[in-house]
């Protein structure tokens, strides 16, 4: 798991190169979507914001208990001028992998999306019974 630091030299290290150094990399990854995981009846729920993409735009996978949530936005029409004041909006492609918590029917996976809100609802495999094993003696 990464470590999150929130001391001020970070954050302002972190703005700093934001600020001077992503306008001038053309084709920069931009930040993987934040994500809820959460379980509701019997299914694992998936969130992703995704806002302004088009699904068909946007690529979900699943494999080995890993899900792969991947997209790419194109820019529609490139400003010449170089008059910001601010440059935030980014595009280009992402990717969030996330191990899942459960085994799940993959067969039986649904996706839909509204209001920039991805939603993956992945039903859960039922679980086998847990199995007591017993330690012999040597």
């Amino acid at each position: 798991m990464p470590i999150i630091r929130f001391d001020p030299f970070f954050k302002e290290l972190s703005r700093f190169f934001e600020e001077e150094f992503v306008p001038m990399i053309p084709s920069i990854k931009f930040t993987e979507p934040a994500i809820d995981v959460y379980e509701k009846d019997n299914n694992i729920i998936v969130e992703a914001e995704v806002p302004g993409m088009d699904p068909k735009d946007i690529d979900i996978e699943i494999e080995n208990n890993t899900l792969r949530i991947s997209g790419k936005t194109e820019k529609k029409e490139e400003v010449k001028e170089k008059n910001y004041y601010r440059k935030e909006i980014r595009k280009g492609a992402f990717e969030r992998v996330i191990t899942l918590p459960a085994e799940v029917k993959e067969d039986k996976i649904e996706a839909t999306m509204k209001d920039g809100i991805l939603r993956i609802v992945l039903p859960k495999k039922k679980s086998s019974a847990s199995k007591k094993i017993e330690i012999k003696k040597k």
